[in-house]
């Protein structure tokens, strides 16, 4: 049985400019111990979707507008909010894109860590100190019975996304959000940050949501891997469907925008044009200007699924029949 089931969520944003329709009928499950990758560019919809499971978006502008999205038999998106506070941060946490906006840069590391287990679980102040240590040296955090007491700006960028997922672990969360926790930090720290997630995952069994714009952050990690574009959700299937059979476009050209460590002096693919305006009136295929393979029936109508195979389908007018024929 899935652990989070996320049933047609609609999350529009209603602004002086127009109706901004950032979640368009978004459905996923998370099963217990899977890691789910989200991926599209910026503007797709991925943590404007997380946010609204857990009640952070601002209403208004932010007005959920349809869908459900059940964990424990309880509905995150009708829950009132004193229930709802009692499951985010405790039993959903969330790693947040910037940890040096995430964390209070008037508190000592201390306080913003114990706060998480005296408000959620009231266990006293000495006892949190100790576990929020614990969690630190967890995360790999050297001398952690110091560093705990220093405040943000005293530790590094990737110690300071190392402290986000130290407090995520604090109340032994069944699952993790992960939105963009490597995007501010270099590369090498990057693939430390990819690891430690890894290996959290694999020794508490948690559920992991990874969001990210890049696709090779979650091709070591995640099991299966979402695809948003506009709003919506283009393609699913495992990582091996994504990565070795994509059959959507957008998902093709994210693919090929991917630097190739086997190729030297290559040119950098990047998809041509640009996402639609947010307040743009949907019609047919929201890809379809951008799409290098686009046919006229994609400007109009609903588009369909296609379904590969349980796991792997796509949303779009070019089946795979039509691909067959094309390549021929």
């Amino acid at each position: 049985m899935p652990l989070l089931q996320v049933e047609d969520l609609r999350v529009f944003f209603h602004t002086y400019a127009g109706v901004i329709r950032a979640v368009d009928g978004l459905s996923f499950s998370l099963e217990p111990g899977q890691c789910l990758g989200v991926v599209g560019e910026s503007g797709s919809g991925k943590s404007a979707a997380m946010m609204a499971l857990l009640g952070l978006l601002p209403q208004p502008p932010a007005k959920i507008h349809g869908g459900r999205a059940l964990f424990h038999h309880q509905d995150l998106l009708c829950l009132p909010k004193r229930e709802l506070r009692k499951i985010r941060g405790n039993k959903i946490a969330m790693i947040f894109q910037d940890p040096m906006t995430s964390l209070n840069p008037y508190l000592r590391i201390s306080t913003q860590m114990t706060e998480i287990l005296t408000t959620h679980e009231g266990v006293s102040t000495k006892n949190a100190l100790s576990r929020a240590i614990a969690a630190l040296e967890q995360v790999g955090i050297a001398d952690a019975s110091r560093a705990i007491v220093q405040y943000p700006h005293q530790f590094s960028g990737g110690m300071r996304q190392r402290v986000m997922i130290a407090m995520a672990l604090l109340t032994k969360a069944e699952i993790i959000i992960a939105d963009e926790p490597t995007t501010a930090l270099d590369v090498t720290i990057q693939a430390q940050i990819i690891e430690l997630l890894r290996s959290l995952q694999q020794r508490y069994g948690l559920s992991l949501i990874l969001v990210t714009h890049d696709l090779g952050v979650v091709a070591g990690i995640s099991d299966h891997i979402l695809v948003m574009y506009n709003g919506r959700l283009v393609e699913r299937g495992t990582v091996e469907d994504i990565f070795y059979r994509p059959s959507h476009p957008y998902t093709e050209g994210l693919l090929q925008a991917l630097p190739r460590v086997d190729q030297q002096h290559q040119h950098l693919y990047a998809i041509p044009g640009a996402p639609p305006l947010p307040t743009a009136q949907r019609q047919g295929c929201s890809f379809a200007p951008r799409c290098p393979q686009v046919m006229p029936m994609c400007y109009e109508g609903e588009v369909p699924w296609v379904a590969i195979n349980q796991q792997h389908q796509y949303l779009c007018h070019l089946t795979t029949e039509l691909k067959e024929g094309a390549a021929r």
